[in-house]
């Protein structure tokens, strides 16, 4: 599905800042962990930077997670229906679909946790302990996927310690897994330490401007309904139902309710919860895979998913889209206080790239030779710059700078005596600009209101742009 509806609508925006990444590999990032950037690096090599080259590959990625979940329902005892139903059930959960097709780190997040869980189970049953070293590799791998991990890591702990299962902490293969996921956590750690961990004052900001939209706890659990679709709470809530009530699952629903609480109380992102979901959806299977009536049940829910699935994946006529999402009773969902436009955050920030970066070459190539070749295009976000950057070289655009996250760090011993202002007007504002030109206006019809702006071209900075830099650091 992913790879046959790729080119419907456009890149997502974080999509061309992972793309950058992957040109600028390193340790660490301002707002994440480097594991993504190697993805991007090894998928550009080896497929190219195509829609279709990204979707295949969370492509890969949802059917792994499917076969993750089956794993997971023959080891709570299911048979061939509940193993079966887990994957296909899975595979149809709306918030995965919507975030499997992006080419971002929470692609990979419920691998990592999965094969993390996986592996303690296999390692209790047949009771080799050397198997928890297969679970500290997962572990660490989901730590440099998505610093997320470390909640997930803490919550599977505190439950450990709260059941029977205790007793790993007798193990030291327990304590041999954590030194592995410890030993490839480091170098992020490290990295973080070097730069007076960026990552930490990333978050800061973000929760000092309430840029993310903060859920009262009965609202965040009402949100966990709506994101999987509610016709699945058949499924996911006999599942926790399940883990609670066997001796030797009940860990597991214990991480669940513990990582929900921790999660609300830190008003995280709804969708952060999303990764443990397989859990519960292969433990639903197993609880109805004995029932008179399941081929009815599996039916019915994967009919119930089909009327969603053009809510989460591009495959209607963009102007559709909302009128679809009215006659199904459905409000657009927001995880940031700013998204404001037509469409979902998750459709509208997929168009009006291509024709920016159009406009952002006709104001170049207007400049006289002599200044075009002292020019640098300034963004105001790692969006407009990634994009910038990817359609640039096939536009002949100059470098493009920005101070936002980790195009900082890029961005650092820049010179520029002129720059096209892209989205932002902070040096206009600032005085820092000798005179300003005034450039088109862009922005599509079906964008988001943050990239609707006017171009404007800031000649003779003031200031040098190196000795500027630090001041204009953007982190949020």
């Amino acid at each position: 599905m992913h790879f046959l509806t790729a080119p419907s609508y456009g890149y997502y925006r974080d999509e061309f800042y992972i793309l950058a990444c992957g040109r600028h590999l390193d340790w660490g990032y301002v707002d994440h962990a480097p594991l993504v950037g190697l993805i991007a690096r090894i998928t550009s090599i080896t497929l190219g930077t195509s829609l279709y080259a990204l979707r295949f590959v969370t492509g890969i990625a949802a059917a792994l997670k499917a076969v993750l979940t089956a794993l997971l329902a023959r080891e709570f005892g299911g048979n061939r229906f509940a193993i079966i139903f887990a994957a296909a059930s899975t595979l149809l959960v709306p918030i995965f679909l919507a975030l499997d097709n992006q080419f971002s780190l929470n692609t990979w997040e419920p691998l990592f946790w999965m094969g993390t869980l996986l592996a303690l189970i296999v390692s209790l049953r047949k009771q080799q302990p050397r198997l928890l070293l297969w679970a500290g590799l997962a572990a660490g791998l989901g730590i440099e996927n998505k610093h997320s991990a470390l909640f997930f890591l803490i919550a599977l702990a505190a439950a450990l310690l709260l059941s029977p299962q205790r007793r790993l902490f007798r193990e030291p293969y327990l304590y041999g897994a954590a030194l592995i996921a410890g030993l490839l956590a480091l170098p992020n750690f490290v990295w973080q330490a070097a730069h007076d961990f960026p990552t930490l004052r990333f978050l800061q900001n973000v929760d000092r401007l309430h840029k993310n939209v903060e859920l009262p706890p009965l609202k965040f659990l009402l949100a966990q309904l709506m994101m999987l679709s509610p016709f699945n709470a058949v499924l996911w809530i006999p599942g926790l139902y399940f883990l609670l009530r066997r001796r030797q699952f009940r860990f597991l629903g214990l991480t669940y309710i513990l990582l929900t609480v921790m999660l609300m109380a830190m008003h995280g992102k709804d969708y952060y919860l999303a990764p443990l979901y397989p859990l519960l959806f292969a433990a639903g299977a197993v609880f109805w895979s004995t029932f008179r009536h399941r081929l009815w049940l599996g039916a019915f829910l994967i009919l119930a998913a089909i009327p969603l699935l053009p809510i989460v994946l591009p495959v209607l006529p963009p102007a559709q889209i909302a009128p679809y999402m009215q006659r199904l009773g459905i409000a657009p969902t927001r995880t940031e206080t700013a998204q404001q436009g037509p469409l979902p955050q998750l459709f509208g920030d997929q168009f009006g790239w291509p024709e920016t970066a159009a406009a952002v070459a006709r104001v170049y190539n207007s400049l006289p030779p002599a200044e075009q070749a002292h020019a640098a295009i300034y963004t105001g976000s790692y969006g407009d710059a990634g994009s910038l950057e990817h359609y640039g070289p096939a536009l002949n655009l100059p470098r493009v700078l920005s101070a936002h996250n980790t195009y900082w760090y890029w961005g650092q011993g820049a010179t520029a005596q002129t720059l096209i202002l892209v989205n932002s007007e902070r040096l206009i504002r600032e005085g820092q600009c000798t005179s300003v030109t005034e450039g088109p206006e862009v922005g599509h019809p079906l964008s988001m209101a943050e990239d609707r702006f006017r171009i404007r071209v800031c000649h003779g900075l003031k200031t040098p742009l190196p000795e500027l830099w630090p001041t204009l650091k953007h982190w949020s």
